[in-house]
This record gives C-alpha cells, structure tokens and sequence, in this order.
C-alpha cells in the first residue's frame, strides 16, 4: 500500500518498490487545467521498477501556498532515502520539477513538459490561459521557476503548435536549458507522446520514460532527439499554428470577415435537412439546456461564435443526427473552431458511425493528432465510397474532452425525397428564442 501524507492543501503519495531509484511527479493544474489533479503517467510508469512518488495540488496555484516550502522540504526527505532521483512534470508540474532542485540538491536528473517560466505580472500577462493565476493565492513564493540544477541534467520538451509556450521555454533557452521541440504537438506535450507509435515500447512517451529511468546511462538530448525522431523540430516556429497564425484567425473572427465554407459537392443534398440533431451532454458554455437544441447549433446557418455547439467535459463525447428518412451519405465536412488552437486540438481525434436498422457502425476513425480548420476554408473533409443507407450519422470524440465542432455538413442522396417542412432560416429564429445559460467571461 502507498504510503499517503498531507502536507497543508497538498497530497503526497508514496509508492515503494525500488529501493535505490525513484521518480517524482509534480501533478499539473489537472484534467483540462480544471484543477482535478491526477497521478499523471503512472500508468506508464508503472510498466518500470521504480519507487513513485506524487504531489497533488487540489488548486492550481504554481506552488505559492504558504505550505508550500514545507511539502518541498517533506519531499525532499522521502527522495533524500535513494540513491537515483528522476523529476518529472507536465505544464504547472514542469515547473514545480525544476523548483524542487532549490530543496534537493540529489536530483540525478528531471524531464519536463512546456513549464511555466512565471505566472508573476508583468510576464505572465502575455498569455491569457494563465494570467489569473495569482488569484488561488495570496502572495508569491517564486517570481521565476528555475533550477539549481547543471543544465546538462535538464531536459525540456515544449510543442511548437501552442505559441503561448514559447516565450515560456525561450526563457529557459535563453538560460542556457535543452529545450526541443515537437511538430504538431500543443500544450499537452505527454499526451502527444502517448499518441504516437514506437516499435520497440508501443508509443513515445513510454520510450522516452524508459530511457530518462535509465540511470546506467546519460539522459542527454541527443538520446531525446534519437528516440522522437521524426517528430523532433529543428525550429519553434509553426507556420501553421504560431502566434502570427493564431493572430491572424483571431483577427479573422472578431471583425466579422464572411466565412470561408467549401461549395456544396457537384451531386447529392445537405442530408441534416429536416433532421433531428442531438448531443451527448450540455456544458455552462451551451446555448441550451436541452441537448437537441444545442446541437442544433451544428447545422445552423448563424456562424456567429466560435462554436456551433458544446458538450461538457466527458469520456467519448459525441454529436449525432438523424435523418428525415433513409439516405445515402456521400460526404461528411466536420468544420472546426479556430478561434484558439489549445481548444481546437480537443476535436482531432474523433470516429465517424452511421445508424443502419437502430444500430451504430463505425466508417471512419481519425487516430492521429493531424491538424484542421474550420471557417477559414481548411475543414475536414471524408468522401465515402461505399454506398450504405443509413438512417443516421454520429461523430465521437475519441478521449475525454470537451466537444465543440463550429459546423457539420453531410451531404448525398435520400431514398425518399423528403417532406419540406422548414427552412434553415426558420432554423435560425428558433434557436434565438433557446433557453440559455449565462455567458461566462472565460470559456473552458
């Protein structure tokens, strides 16, 4: 059994069954940045013999408790009984792996995913995602999170698709850190890790782990950048998804621009006429309480916001409609919201099913973490070749996520014409009279 301490707000779990080496997690601001701590990678760590040790935060203050020298000093004590250290942390954990080092002076080595440099003003004022921090505390413990630590036992790993993360970790670079950086990968630098496939361990993350746990060896970035070959950049800037992209996306919805949609295909009809949309869950960023009425949003003319419709935070979200009457899909266009890459991520991986006689079957399944647009002309776009008559389509999410696509469109053949019944503008004046929530200052 773990042994489990409190230390004021924070939590301390130790697992033992290594009696020389041990690794040291520093959880982040949790699932979603929700401020729902988890034992992040034991899963993976697991899979090595090795003592673990956890520090839970239960509320996302960057170490700035004032317990906060105390459960340092109290890790410390626990970590001071091996002979081999390793750190490791992810976002506000990666942070808190790089402080440690002013409490411990045996740290062999540390692994941390895209750290905060500050949360402290005026820094932290550039990046929105963050710049609140400082109210779940009272005063600050750090203005900067760096460490005492040898740069050449710090590795840092950032991916270049969240541009917020950048002037993070060129501060570190500018402190003479290894900083490397990942091709089409956000903020949630493990997650990534864990989707991309290795021979030898099965995915990257887990590759990577088993060499940082290797302490026979030097843990060096030419061995980061051998082992993530392939998905290693040699630049931080992402053409795609860097600050001046971002920008200018940003830019292109808050002045209202007209919206960039593909042209119908040559043959076949909008399918989600006169269907009845549905969605999993409704979240306080949902136009409705009603979950039909939500994902109605999907299909509606109005491209006003960012989002046509929005699930709550759950395993395998989904969004579905049934059709007037039996059809033909021949084209599905998932148009994503491009208003803020972080949450634009949230909606790559997904499963197209269609409904044949009252039962689902999957057609399509998007594993990887390949990036598409929305308004801006770059949806996604899948062309069946198979002729199946279904009476239904449901696209789900493959992980636990928000979901919050901006438009579908389905297009192909009904076996019956359908009975028009409305108009997509009649569509509009419904959904203006739906019930609401109230409108939050900062969405998810």
């Amino acid at each position: 059994m773990p042994e489990v301490n409190s230390v004021g707000s924070y939590t301390v779990t130790h697992h033992r069954s290594n009696e020389n080496n041990v690794v040291i997690v520093f959880a982040s601001a949790g699932r979603d940045g929700m401020g729902q701590p988890i034992e992040e990678f034991k899963n993976t760590l697991k899979s090595f013999n090795i003592s673990m040790i956890f520090i839970l935060d239960p509320t996302p203050t960057w170490f700035n408790r004032p317990e906060t020298n105390e459960m340092f000093k109290f890790v410390a004590s626990l970590a001071s009984r091996y002979e081999n250290v390793a750190v490791l942390g992810e976002s506000m954990g990666a942070s808190g792996s790089l402080i440690f080092s002013k409490f411990f002076d045996g740290i062999t080595r540390v692994l941390a995913f895209a750290p905060q440099y500050s949360v402290s003003k005026p820094f932290i004022q550039f990046d929105e995602r963050f710049q609140h921090a400082h109210e779940n505390y009272e005063f600050s413990n750090f203005w900067t999170f760096t460490s005492n630590l040898s740069r050449d036992r710090v590795q840092i790993l950032c991916g270049i698709s969240e541009w917020r993360d950048m002037p993070h970790v060129a501060m570190y670079a500018a402190e003479g850190y290894s900083v490397n950086y990942l091709l089409e990968c956000g903020h949630l630098v493990g997650y990534f890790l864990k989707t991309q496939p290795d021979v030898k361990h099965g995915n990257k993350l887990k590759a990577l782990l088993a060499a940082f746990l290797n302490f026979d060896v030097q843990f060096t970035r030419s061995e980061v950048r051998m082992i993530l070959e392939g998905i290693i950049s040699d630049s931080p800037i992402c053409q795609v998804q860097g600050f001046a992209a971002i920008r200018e996306r940003e830019t292109f919805l808050k002045k209202g621009y007209s919206p960039i949609l593909l042209p119908p295909p040559p043959t076949g009809v909008s399918l989600t006429l006169n269907g009845t949309p549905d969605q999993s869950s409704v979240s306080p960023w949902s136009k409705s309480s009603v979950t039909t009425i939500d994902a109605a949003g999907a299909i509606n003319d109005s491209l006003e916001n960012a989002f046509g419709f929005h699930t709550d935070a759950e395993e395998e979200p989904w969004w579905s409609i049934k059709f007037s009457g039996p059809a033909k899909v021949q084209e599905v266009r998932i148009y994503n919201r491009i208003d803020d890459y972080g949450t634009s991520t949230r909606g790559l991986q997904f499963c197209i099913e269609l409904m044949t006689n009252g039962d689902w079957r999957e057609i399509y399944r998007k594993n990887d973490m390949s990036f598409f647009g929305g308004i801006d002309g770059t949806p996604f776009v899948l062309k069946l070749s198979e002729v199946i008559i279904s009476e239904g389509l449901r696209v789900k999410l493959l992980r636990y996520k928000y979901m919050h696509f901006q438009k579908i469109e389905i297009f192909g053949d009904f076996v019956e014409k359908p009975v028009i019944r409305t108009s997509s503008s009649h569509i509009s004046k419904i959904l203006k009279k739906r019930l609401s929530f109230p409108l939050l200052k900062n969405e998810d």
